[in-house]
Formats: structure tokens, sequence, C-alpha cells
């Protein structure tokens, strides 16, 4: 009796060892599978972004190629909204810079995903930013001030009324939207690509509305 005690009991420690060994060997499993998905997320990522066969300037053309003519500026190539296009020249003058204290909040387009990759931790990164700021790696990323474009009205003249945001703000929202476009111009064989492709592009509904997108102003020259 004391014999099949000791069998028993011996078989119940190797019981207990084979569970513990398969549990040990699906907890090594899961990391490398983890850090399978991690890798092909982030390079999946990266191979969108830094793709060195076509230049943004070229893509951002492209996709002006996707609304009707009545919302492209001549050439087509440069969308332009409803009274954006002025007749005649404007005096100086006659140009008021008006300042708003109201903070607009920043246009969501819904889930982002498919234009976000995996952190190492294999959690979906929040921010595009933060994103290039891992993997990219750039000399030079800082959140800084800057302006908003919040209306534009042609009474009397010319009237910009502008708000603040940030840089991060304004780059989350373009480079989503552009690696969106980039990646599904790939996919339909650099061809421009289908509305349904492009859900965030989408969700913007119009693109003339400084709250349904950011417009922040730059700095051009043009020589003569």
């Amino acid at each position: 009796m004391r014999a099949l005690d000791e069998a028993l009991g011996a078989n119940g420690c190797l019981t207990k060892l084979r569970h513990q060994a398969k549990a040990d060997d699906e907890a090594l499993r899961a990391p490398a599978s983890l850090t399978e998905r991690v890798r092909k997320s982030q390079s999946d990522w990266l191979a969108v972004r830094q793709a060195t066969s076509v230049r943004g300037r070229e893509l951002s053309e492209l996709a002006a190629w996707l609304y009707p003519e009545s919302q492209r500026a001549p050439g087509g190539h440069v969308l332009a909204g409803p009274g954006w296009l002025l007749d005649k020249p404007v005096d100086l003058d006659r140009i008021r810079l008006m300042w708003s204290e109201n903070q607009e909040p920043v246009p969501r387009f819904g889930n982002l995903d498919h234009v976000l990759p995996l952190t190492d931790r294999g959690e979906m990164y929040r921010g595009y930013s933060r994103a290039v700021r891992d993997l990219v790696r750039p000399r030079l990323l800082e959140n800084r001030l800057s302006y908003r474009l919040l209306d534009i009205k042609q009474e009397d003249g010319l009237t910009l009324t502008f708000g603040t945001t940030t840089f991060v703000d304004v780059f989350d929202v373009k480079q989503v939207l552009a690696h969106e476009f980039k990646a599904s111009w790939s996919r339909s064989g650099r061809s421009i690509p289908e509305w349904t492709d492009l859900p965030l592009r989408t969700a913007i509904t119009d693109p003339f509305d400084p709250k349904r997108l950011i417009m922040s102003p730059e700095i051009s020259t043009l020589t003569v």
C-alpha cells in the first residue's frame, strides 16, 4: 500500500512537472511571437515611410486628383477652396490678421491602426510623431508652438483669423494622411487609390474647413 502511495505521489509530481514544462515552453514561445509581430509591423511601416522611389511632393500632387476639378487650382495639382483664389490682388493695407483666443480641438479621423506601427511592447503607437521619434530617429524633432488658420473672409479686403496649435498636432494629422495615401498608392500598383482605401482622408469630409483639417501657415519665396 505504501509503495502504491509513493508511486501515485511520484506520478502526481511528474504530472505537475509536465504541466510546468508546458507552461514554460508556451511562455518562451509567446515573446518570440510578439517580437516577430513587432518586427514586421515596424519594418512594414518604415518601408512605406522611407520608400525612395517617389517624392512627397509628387504624391501630394497625385492626391489632389482625388478631388473634382472644381476644388483644384489651375493645373490641377493644388486644392483651392471656394473663394481661395482671388480675382485680383488685394492691397496689403486691406489685409487684416486677426487673433482668436479660441482653442479649436485637434480633428480626429477614426482608427489609426493601419498607419501606425507597434511599439516594442506590442502596443499600438499613440501618435505618428512618437513613432518617427523612436524608429526614424531624426536629428531634430521638437514640439514647438505654431499658428493655426481658423477663418478666411473676403469682406472689404481679406481677413485671416489665426489661433495656436503645435508642431506635433500638425505633424500627426498631416503625416497619417500622407502615410495612408502612400501605402494605398503602393498597393494599387502606383496609381491613384480609390476613396474606399482612404478612410482617414474620407473622414475629413471637407478639406477646406479649418475645423476639420489643421491648416498652418508656411513661408514661400517667389523669385522673379
